[in-house]
């Protein structure tokens, strides 16, 4: 018997970090787990397969893992552009913590709710917190406040302006809420700073992929998607990286509404980001 996506979702934030510390851990394209060498899809599928999940359920999460680890990569690779590391403020982040707490441990709207008034107020105590915003931004996802979570994504622009998914992000949100004129404008700032990191970096550059992949999803819900799709084609058919190949091929026969559905539908597992 198949289970509904909120326990699907509360198994996967348990096992979220296991699948992260894999990632760190590869050997010649594949992961060690549970003593065996496998396939970050292999590693997948056992997650799921342990804890009794369809198939169905098993690839509509597998989404759930892409962005969240999109999310990961990219910003490690323009890490370097934003400011220096903000010293959080100590009770904006006991107040941070206590929503994460809310939003790992319940499946209660008003427990999400009152998760995001808690991080109203590590936000008002701390401007600057952008984990806090983050994590904002994923429970309105998740409760389907769109208009808010545009809010929110635009405090994260503003304290990482140079993060290209931030702006993708935006330009999603946007065209869910039918401002196309925005999106546009939001899908356009981040095509340029995808090509401005991907023209100044090396090809074996564990980022480039991951970027490559973005600007090619970026392409697609701006409407361009022969050419999203052509890039996307390109890194499933080159000798790269497994696990990126991987991410390519979810996307490589997406149209924009389905793109743009899956954004709706899916929210990271909680973390301290």
């Amino acid at each position: 018997m198949g289970r509904d996506n909120k326990e699907i979702i509360r198994i996967v934030n348990i096992n979220i970090v296991t699948f992260v510390d894999l990632m760190k851990k590869k050997v010649n394209n594949k992961y060690m787990f549970a003593g065996e060498k496998m396939t970050a899809k292999a590693v997948l599928l056992l997650i799921f397969r342990e804890h009794q999940l369809g198939r169905n359920n098993c690839f509509n999460l597998l989404f759930l893992f892409v962005i969240f680890l999109f999310s990961i990569l990219v910003a490690c690779g323009q890490q370097n552009n934003d400011t220096k590391k903000h010293i959080v403020d100590i009770k904006a982040r006991q107040l941070n913590d206590s929503a994460l707490a809310l939003w790992r441990h319940s499946l209660d709207s008003l427990d999400k709710v009152k998760a995001i008034a808690l991080l109203d107020k590590a936000t008002v105590i701390d401007s600057n917190f952008h984990a806090a915003y983050s994590n904002k931004f994923y429970i309105q996802m998740e409760i389907k406040q769109y208009d808010n979570a545009l809010i929110t994504s635009k405090q994260m622009i503003r304290l990482k302006p140079h993060f290209a998914e931030g702006y993708k992000r935006a330009g999603s949100l946007c065209e869910i809420l039918g401002d196309t004129i925005s999106a546009d404008k939001y899908f356009q700032s981040a095509l340029t700073l995808y090509d401005k990191y991907l023209d100044t970096m090396k090809t074996t550059n564990k980022n480039y992929c991951t970027l490559l992949i973005n600007k090619g999803i970026t392409l697609i819900i701006l409407g361009q998607q022969q050419k999203g799709h052509d890039i996307l084609k390109q890194i499933c058919n080159e000798k790269i990286d497994e696990m990126c190949k991987e991410m390519a091929t979810l996307y490589v026969n997406k149209s924009k509404k389905e793109i743009l559905d899956e954004v709706k539908g899916i929210t990271p597992p909680p973390g301290r980001r």
